[in-house]
């Protein structure tokens, strides 16, 4: 079972789990009870094995959280825009090709249009931006860096209170490093901030 970022699924006021029984291919929601512990598990989906599941956030302006998933045998690049009651609405919507071998992450809003963005990196290890247009669907990508093969990223929030949702990624070596959002995709000079991560 593999368990994806919480968010507020059901709009309970609650975040929430997702996870995918690769095994079976089976989706499940855990709705959280506010308390931190999570509730009895609900099915929302199946045929879920072979993708690649990313929470994306709001991606189509309704206030609900939206899934994007890779299909891992052809690269296409799907939306589940979520329904606000845990589950998802249909159909779904191809929104992109060419995935194969790619890493994809929620970026929040990175360039403070007020729409969410989606960050990747390719094989290469090249860093790309996508904008967000509000309706699930992405501007052309930018490359915005490169030499990221071997890092784990994390993004989607303002870490330094300007407006922009910024990135930390952790190297091979376990240190911890923190970019700025300038807007537009770009980011500033990385800044270690940790070690022995």
């Amino acid at each position: 079972m593999t368990a994806y970022a919480p968010g507020d699924w059901d709009r309970d006021g609650n975040n929430d789990v997702i996870a995918v029984d690769q095994a079976i291919g089976r989706m499940f929601l855990y709705p959280g009870d506010g308390n931190g512990a999570l509730k009895v598990k609900l099915q929302i989906g199946q045929g879920w094995g072979g993708y690649k599941v990313i929470p994306a956030g709001d991606l189509t302006g309704d206030g609900n959280a939206d899934l994007l998933t890779i299909k891992q045998t052809s690269g296409e690049l799907f939306l589940y825009a979520g329904n606000g009651k845990g589950g998802f609405k249909y159909p779904y919507l191809k929104v992109g090709y060419g995935w194969k071998g790619f890493d994809l992450y929620a970026a929040g809003d990175i360039n403070n249009d007020g729409k969410a963005d989606i960050l990747s990196i390719d094989g290469k290890g090249d860093l790309y931006f996508y904008a967000g247009k509000g309706n699930g669907t992405f501007a052309k990508k930018s490359k915005v860096g490169r030499g990221w093969k071997g890092y784990l990223l994390s993004a989607g929030a303002d870490l330094n209170g300007d407006g922009f949702a910024d990135i930390v990624s952790r190297d091979t070596a376990g240190r911890l490093w923190f970019y700025a959002a300038k807007g537009g995709g770009l980011f500033a000079k990385k800044t270690q901030i940790s070690a022995d991560w």
